[in-house]
């Protein structure tokens, strides 16, 4: 296995115009010659269902890496006040994430994903699941 990637959000659900408050550890696995090359946190939605997918990386936060591999970041991840709001319909769904990935060199790259829900602005405490309302 390479190193240890964890993936920390303060919140799972920010506003439209708000944003995501976390933290990006990895470290690097001493016995594995792995050679990482990069490191990046991405704000992305995508939809599923019937008919075309689609997805986007609204937002994309390269993270240092010192020269053993190793990386902390803490990071701020603006949702984009005209983003999309989070939606779980019968026919289309569109789900938000945050994803850290590690960018090896001559191996596979890997990922450490937490789903995220957009509200509408003043949804808190109303808007608890993906609209439309249960």
């Amino acid at each position: 296995m390479s190193g240890q990637l964890d993936l920390q959000l303060e919140s799972y659900a920010a506003e439209v115009g708000g944003q995501f408050v976390g933290q990006l550890t990895y470290s690097a696995n001493p016995d594995k010659a792995d050679t990482v090359r990069g490191l990046r946190v991405v704000l992305r939605y995508f939809t599923e269902g019937r008919g075309d997918t689609n997805s986007n990386d609204v937002w994309v936060i390269p993270v240092d890496v010192d020269s053993f591999g190793n990386a902390t970041e803490r990071f701020h991840i603006p949702v984009p006040p005209d983003g999309p709001i989070s939606y779980d319909g019968r026919l289309i769904r569109l789900r938000w994430e945050v994803r850290a990935t590690v960018d090896l060199a001559r191996r596979r790259d890997y990922h450490s994903t937490v789903p995220v829900m957009i509200l509408p602005v003043n949804g808190w405490g109303v808007y608890e699941y993906p609209h439309p309302l249960r």
